[in-house]
């Protein structure tokens, strides 16, 4: 049937009346600050609404749904303010993201026997890859005692890092303001990616967590001294070839010789599906419902690493500064019951400690001794905070105040490169436009990128999709704030942290910002402020430093002017953001994308020490083959072992660095806080092991093994051993070939990184 023009125009203007007048009255919440609870679940309603209805139709069934969400939500709230304490069951809800001013899901249920006079315990659960709040959370039934929490993360697959991560602490905020919960009964647990989320989250975040279970998680290289008053109960099926067992056995075991509070409850035959384990699931459902966390007052005993800025805090102690070391840092305390507090620094300057809330009696005289020196006192009453700053001659100094020294108004500095713009605060992505047409489309293209990743690496655009076609890593209900360099206002550059794609010959206000910026690009040379140079046809810079014009903030600099690196640049953008420990600058030749120099920097923003003095690398180890052999022979020397696996990148390029220009020390980022394991076969092992390597075209990344010697033949009776070498990264792919997970297989107490320096230097002695 044909409809008169007339009518098909009165009914839309009737829809866009209706639609007007809905998100009247939505800004009318939007505006008042009294109503701030809702901002982010209308933000979300509406951002949902628009999405079906630009992807679906308006006439479709899902879009009306939203559409009469939205109304319904906006209608019910303004009628009653305080209509968030009425809900009861399961509810989809959202919270504001300062990030990009959105509003990011998560849902939750009430318990059965919800009183607002009684405090309550709260579920976290986190989805694993692919999944999203509601779709691995099943129906999320309500329980008596316990709140239950289900979160989105950002992204289907955004592995609960840096804006992922920022979104579960944000819904775990929103439920502690808003409902009676008690924040010492806060439980994490989830599967596969959300098992590792169990491991990393409470790892980070020790102080918030009652207990973690992790179901076919996984854990490689954090530091396990983290969770030493978090009890563990770990799922997994022996037979996993996506998640190996050792990825969350290793850790665990370590974690138990420690004293640690753990459960490790392994099947066999289930693959992956580690969640069909019932009587497992039932056993550590019943285990958790106890535990609280403990009261700060309560825990004498911290051990505590921080790997980056974002998490410093081991329940009353923080870590402030850095040590001159691009590496974790780490901080040892324990309070005895005569109020002596033993202190050990590892990579760390300064600490605070939150004396009011710690078990020092602030009414008697404390003693500190700092790496076993002799004992400073600080005299009673104590203050309450203290921070404890190791000075260049070793001794301890006591003061009431941070004694950082950089001038005012400087964010300090703290590794993890770009990924410390994605802690939640505001963030504008800001694109060239003084190119070429086709650098322009280009720099805009990456900008895109950019704003869909919650990430600093870019995802690209061909990975997995969900049922809505949005790629699993990228953001799946918003997009970052953007701008062409034209576009930009004074308010912009002040008030975000900022992504700068395009070097300041083609970006307006990366030109603006580089004269007071650490590195320059002149003539096909880039220099850095402290004198060290290189010649490069086409730089391809990347460059973390605190904004010029607002320096609480932080930039992330992208420069290049080649086409093609903005057209596909996302796999160099993972390579120097998430293989690594965060690097301040790198800089690579933009045509062969090898690698000239990496570089970190201090806490007050001057470049780490001893760079200028590191060997230029030999024209033997300049290809990405040369470099792992290195690193092998460096594992064995380190441990005694006879054979090494290595575990080789295969994003990298295979020319990895230039040859004259590459020092040994630009390596020490991609180093920064892997662990070596050990374990040792016996003949009948070894070629278990060896027939697993013959299938690897199965694998998920490429492992080699390298010996002296023929090593596989070197055990000729049952009880003669053979000892391996390897990070726990290689068992991603030996797992997918088949199942292999030694039971000796154990942290060899010494990292990656130092196995380096120990092997270099002794080479650097043998030249």
């Amino acid at each position: 049937m044909k409809y008169p023009i007339s009518l098909l125009l009165a009914v839309f203007l009737c829809s866009a009346i209706h639609a007007t007048n809905i998100e009247a009255k939505a800004d009318l919440i939007l505006s008042n600050p009294e109503l701030e609870s809702y901002h982010g679940w209308i933000k979300y309603l509406g951002f949902r609404t628009q999405d079906a209805a630009a992807r679906l139709g308006l006439e479709n069934e899902e879009t009306k749904d939203w559409i009469h969400q939205q109304e319904e939500w906006v209608t019910r709230i303004l009628d009653d303010p305080d209509t968030l304490g009425t809900i009861r069951g399961t509810q989809e809800w959202a919270y504001l993201s300062g990030a990009d001013d959105s509003g990011q899901p998560f849902r939750f249920a009430t318990p059965l026997d919800y009183d607002p006079d009684k405090s309550y315990g709260l579920q976290i659960y986190i989805h694993g890859y692919s999944g999203n709040h509601i779709e691995h959370s099943g129906e999320l039934e309500s329980i008596e005692d316990n709140f239950r929490l289900s979160v989105l993360g950002r992204a289907r697959g955004g592995y609960y890092m840096n804006l992922s991560e920022n979104d579960v602490l944000e819904a775990i905020q929103f439920m502690l303001d808003h409902w009676n919960i008690d924040p010492r009964r806060l439980h994490f647990s989830g599967g596969s990616m959300g098992g590792w989320a169990s491991f990393y989250l409470t790892n980070r975040h020790p102080h918030l967590v009652a207990s973690s279970r992790p179901t076919c998680g996984f854990a490689p290289d954090l530091p396990v001294g983290n969770w030493l008053h978090i009890p563990f109960y770990a799922t997994h099926s022996v037979d996993d070839p996506v998640v190996p067992v050792v990825q969350s056995r290793v850790p665990l075991k370590t974690l138990m010789a420690m004293g640690g509070k753990v459960v490790i409850d392994e099947t066999d035959g289930l693959g992956h599906a580690a969640w069909d384990y019932h009587e497992g699931n039932q056993r550590s459902d019943a285990w958790y419902r106890d535990y609280k966390a403990p009261e700060f007052r309560d825990v004498r005993k911290i051990d505590y690493t921080a790997t980056d800025g974002k998490a410093r805090q081991g329940y009353w102690a923080m870590i402030e500064t850095w040590g001159e070391d691009h590496r974790p840092a780490r901080m040892q305390l324990n309070v005895s019951a005569t109020n002596d507090l033993y202190v050990n620094f590892h990579n760390v300057k300064t600490i605070s400690i939150d004396v009011a809330s710690s078990p020092i009696d602030p009414s008697k005289d404390l003693r500190i001794m700092l790496n076993g020196s002799h004992p400073v006192k600080v005299a009673a009453p104590v203050a309450d905070k203290l921070f404890l700053t190791q000075e260049e001659t070793g001794g301890l100094k006591v003061t009431t105040n941070d004694p950082w020294t950089i001038k005012a108004n400087v964010v300090k500095h703290y590794p993890g490169g770009a990924n410390n713009l994605y802690d939640g605060a505001p963030l504008l992505v800001i694109w060239g436009t003084r190119g070429s047409p086709e650098q322009n489309a280009a720099m805009e293209h990456a900008a895109a990128a950019a704003m869909r990743s919650p990430h600093p690496w870019w995802t690209a655009d061909d990975g997995e999709t969900g049922s809505d076609g949005v790629v699993h890593e990228h953001m799946t209900y918003s997009r970052l704030k953007g701008k062409p360099d034209m576009e930009v206002t004074e308010g912009d550059l002040t008030g975000n942290h900022l992504v700068i794609i395009g070097s300041s010959k083609l970006n307006a206000v990366a030109e603006r910002l580089s004269a007071d910026l650490p590195i320059a690009i002149i003539d096909k040379k880039v220099v850095s402020s402290d004198g060290v140079s290189w010649k490069v046809e086409n730089p391809l810079v990347f460059l973390t430093y605190y904004n010029p014009l607002q320096r609480d903030r932080l930039i992330y600099w992208v420069s290049a002017e080649t086409p093609s690196f903005f057209n596909d640049g996302s796999g160099l953008t993972t390579v120097i953001n998430s293989l690594s420990g965060g690097i301040d600058f790198a800089l690579l030749e933009e045509q062969n994308r090898s690698i000239i120099a990496t570089r970190t920097m201090n806490s007050d923003w001057d470049w780490s020490e001893g760079y200028e003095k590191s060997e230029i690398l030999p024209d033997s180890l300049l290809s990405k083959n040369a470099w792992y052999a290195f690193m092998g022979e460096a594992y064995r020397e380190a441990t005694g072992a006879d054979v090494a696996l290595v575990n080789q990148s295969e994003i990298l390029p295979d020319s990895l660095f230039v040859k004259g220009a590459t020092r040994f020390e630009d390596l020490v980022p991609f180093l920064y806080q892997k662990q070596l394991v050990v374990f040792e076969l016996n003949k009948t092992e070894m070629w278990t092991l060896k027939k697993l390597f013959s299938h690897l075209e199965h694998r998920r990344g490429d492992v080699r093994w390298l010996s002296s010697d023929d090593t596989s033949s070197k055990s000729t009776v049952e009880d003669e051993h053979v000892k391996i070498v390897a990070t726990l990264d290689c068992w991603w792919a030996i797992a997918a070939a088949g199942k292999f997970a030694p039971e000796s297989l154990q942290y060899a107490n010494i990292s990656v990184l130092d196995a380096y320096r120990s092997y270099l230097n002794r080479t650097q002695l043998d030249r």
